[in-house]
């Protein structure tokens, strides 16, 4: 249920959040978790994970279909399997922790995820390497909606049409699968379901303007202001916490 204190201005604020995390994940293949994500947490728990994993599940699909001659198969599949056992750890821990230490957790593995873009490392993208970054990722997506940044070290050195459409295909299915441990853990439903497809009219405009927006976005103000952005919503988070 949603919360009854919610008010008119953070839906708006939160709908605007949605609509630029779409743009960002469609013209860059990732971005929309780290934007919509502390928003939609702090409006209702509700919707994190399972509604922000939905709504990262279809726009992710759209740029796939879209970018799908320029996908890395082989390394894609290399990264879906290291996801598998990131995402049922990410499944049991949880069912594991409660409610008041969730927001810690979010917060805290957006830090994670700060650190890790800012710090750049180098990483040869092998399938061992992938597999690696897979698990990482699958791990923070699940719980989190928040898993691009293990998987974007990996590939920051491949051509970024190459990186975006490879993210885009590993989150599509990654996410679907994240829905699916959820459910069996009894942590996704049908509400969660339709809190998450009702922005899918705001996804998918995020998408169109994502494909006129491509070069644009792939300045070098777009990632600063994109981390600037996750580090002040997790010391909310992390203050809320407490």
């Amino acid at each position: 249920m949603l919360h009854t204190g919610t008010g008119p201005y953070m839906l708006i604020v939160a709908a605007l959040a949605v609509l630029a995390g779409a743009v960002i994940q469609g013209a860059t293949g990732f971005g929309l978790g780290m934007v919509a994500g502390p928003i939609l947490l702090l409006l209702d728990p509700v919707f994190v994970p399972g509604p922000l994993l939905v709504m990262a599940f279809c726009v992710s699909l759209m740029s796939t279909i879209r970018d799908r001659a320029s996908v890395d198969y082989r390394g894609l599949m290399s990264a879906l399997v290291g996801r598998v056992p990131g995402t049922l750890l990410a499944g049991v821990t949880m069912a594991a922790i409660p409610l008041s230490l969730y927001n810690m957790v979010f917060g805290a593995i957006i830090f994670i995820s700060v650190l890790i873009s800012i710090l750049g490392f180098h990483v040869q993208a092998s399938s061992k390497n992938l597999f690696i970054a897979g698990a990482f990722s699958g791990f923070m997506g699940t719980i989190t909606s928040i898993g691009a940044p293990p998987m974007a070290v990996v590939l920051q050195n491949s051509p970024a049409v190459s990186v975006r459409s490879t993210l885009s295909a590993y989150f599509s299915v990654g996410a679907g699968f994240s829905i699916a441990v959820l459910y069996v853990m009894g942590l996704f439903s049908g509400v969660h379901l339709v809190l998450g497809l009702v922005y899918l009219p705001l996804l998918a405009l995020g998408y169109w303007l994502s494909g006129h927006l491509i070069n644009f976005l792939r300045g070098r103000f777009t990632r600063p202001i994109l981390l600037g952005f996750a580090s002040v919503a997790a010391v909310i988070l992390v203050a809320r916490a407490f």
